[in-house]
């Protein structure tokens, strides 16, 4: 994880604009509009902590999953006394923990401002989105490979699910077309458990929420170790 983070500086800058700029920026241009109602602020903590992820994940995790596969970083990486699973997990939990500081300070938030906080509802929430938007990352980062496309392919990614998540608007007053885009696409599922441990009304039901993200989750899991089962370093010296 140290190594990890050491090789951050060079991407520092895309760091920055995905696990902070893009996320703060939709959550400014929605508070300029609340007032002081404890659901509204709920409302739009939680879908901040959503674009947190997708931020930290989407713009940050694929990219450097994808610059993984590039052949001299997989050749530098053969000197490691480390599996290609352990490579990439190591990884993910790195840019996990970049996006906690500000989920941290939006659920201390939500637990004093929220009536309804549910405390075990919104941790396993959490936890589970965590780990799904990190698996769909790691997985769009085995699939692209080519970091150079993704370079163009993963921010615009990233603002399209935040955008096509009704994270800062209501979902109950699009029209049904749109609705229906919204319901396929899996962080609106995931906006959708946190919101019930906040005892907001959801997007969508929870039930069916869970069961999607566990299909999805079983089924990007399986497509994932067999990706990472594929890779090929040369002259892998462990």
């Amino acid at each position: 994880m140290l190594f990890e983070i050491k090789g951050m500086k060079i991407f520092w800058l895309q760091i920055f604009m995905s696990l902070f700029v893009m996320p703060t920026a939709f959550l400014f241009l929605a508070l300029l509009r609340i007032g002081p109602d404890s659901e509204e602020v709920a409302f739009l903590l939680s879908g901040f902590i959503v674009a947190s992820l997708v931020g930290s994940f989407f713009g940050a995790l694929a990219l450097r999953i994808c610059n993984l596969m590039q052949i001299e970083v997989l050749e530098l990486y053969s000197t490691f006394a480390l599996s290609k699973g352990e490579i990439i997990s190591n990884m993910a939990f790195t840019y996990a923990l970049f996006a906690l500081p500000q989920i941290l300070i939006s659920i201390v938030v939500l637990a004093f401002t929220s009536p309804s906080f549910n405390a075990f509802l919104m941790s396993f929430s959490i936890l589970w989105v965590i780990l799904l938007i990190a698996l769909l990352a790691v997985w769009l980062g085995l699939v692209v490979r080519n970091y150079y496309y993704a370079l163009g392919i993963f921010p615009l990614l990233a603002w399209i699910s935040i955008l096509l998540t009704p994270a800062y608007y209501d979902m109950a007053k699009l029209n049904p077309i749109f609705q229906m885009v919204l319901f396929i696409n899996p962080i609106t599922h995931c906006l959708s458990l946190l919101r019930i441990g906040l005892g907001l009304t959801p997007p969508l039901h929870f039930l069916w929420s869970l069961l999607y993200t566990s299909i999805l989750f079983g089924l990007l899991l399986i497509l994932t170790l067999k990706r990472i089962k594929d890779i090929y370093i040369l002259e892998k010296l462990f």
